[in-house]
C-alpha cells in the first residue's frame, strides 16, 4: 500500500512540472520561453532540425523524458513574437509545482 502512494505522490510531482529557459543574449535577453503549444495541442521534440524527424507528444512530462534520452524541445513566447526553437534540457530549468 504504501509503495502505491508513493507512485501516486510521484507521478504528481512529475505531471505538475514546468519547463522554461532564459534567452541569454540578443534582443529578447532575459525573455522566458516555455515549451510551445502547436495548434493540434501537442508539443515537438526533436534531435534535429529536420521536420521528419519531429516527434509530437501531449504532456510535459513525456516532453521531459524525451529531454532525457538527448532530444530537444520546441520552446517559444507568444506574448513577445519569439518563434519555436530547439532548446536541450542544458538549457532549461525544471520547476516542480
Amino acid at each position: 500500500m504504501a509503495h502505491f502512494l508513493f507512485d501516486v505522490f510521484l507521478y504528481h510531482r512529475v505531471s505538475a512540472m514546468k519547463l522554461q529557459c532564459r534567452v541569454s543574449r540578443g534582443k529578447n535577453q532575459g525573455k522566458i520561453l516555455t515549451p510551445h503549444k502547436f495548434k493540434d495541442g501537442l508539443y515537438v521534440v526533436s534531435k534535429t532540425r529536420f521536420k521528419s524527424d519531429n516527434i509530437t507528444v501531449s504532456s510535459i512530462r513525456e516532453v521531459y523524458e524525451y529531454l532525457k534520452k538527448g532530444y530537444r524541445v520546441r520552446m517559444g513566447n507568444a506574448e513577445h513574437k519569439i518563434s519555436p526553437s530547439l532548446i536541450m534540457l542544458d538549457s532549461i530549468e525544471v520547476i516542480s509545482e
